[in-house]
């Protein structure tokens, strides 16, 4: 239902306002969208290859947003401006320095990393959930804020900053946690 209303407001009424054409390519960048949605819904955000082909399909989907956003309702913006942001991470997560930074963390195992879970599982037992959530917004740079001195000193700041950037990205999609 969505898609179609997506679809009706995008690729219709959107064309017919000034400077909207439907050859702005909006029906091939609707699927790139939905392709995108599915694939963050469906795949393993971990697998190097589902990484590497969200990244194409980000590449041509950011290319064609701005069309898709002419004359377009404001809750149509927003959802076109989520899936930017959720290209923005998956560009983040594709980039060589944060691939070689992650590596060099990873070798480490440090306590800090080990015991760090910004975005914990879901369980069944809703007192647990909320207590599990509370404890990961807490901790979301780990214990003490770990995770940014253990950057900072592997990686350096300029990619801590990315990587904070990229994980309140995150939380600003999956609304885990309210920060002020």
């Amino acid at each position: 239902m969505l898609l179609v209303l997506l679809y009706l407001f995008i690729v219709i009424l959107g064309a017919k306002a000034k400077g909207c054409k439907l050859s702005d390519g909006r029906y091939e960048c609707l699927k790139k969208f939905n392709e995108i949605r599915n694939k963050t819904l469906t795949s393993n955000l971990t697998d190097d290859k589902v990484i590497n082909d969200l990244f194409k399909s980000c590449q041509k989907f950011k290319a064609c947003a701005p069309a898709m956003k002419c004359q377009a309702e404001s809750k149509i913006v927003g959802y076109i401006d989520s899936m930017l942001t959720i290209c923005d991470v998956i560009d983040f997560r594709h980039d060589p320095e944060f691939i070689e930074c992650s590596g060099k963390i990873e070798a480490r195992n440090s306590k800090c990393l080990r015991e760090w879970n910004p975005f914990p599982d879901k369980v069944e037992d809703q007192a647990k959930r909320k207590q599990d959530q509370e404890n990961a917004c807490k901790n979301f740079f780990g214990k003490y804020n770990c995770m940014e001195r253990e950057t900072i000193e592997v990686c350096g700041v300029k990619l801590w900053d990315a990587q904070k950037k990229h994980f309140l990205a995150l939380n600003s999609i999956t609304k885990a946690c309210k920060f002020d």
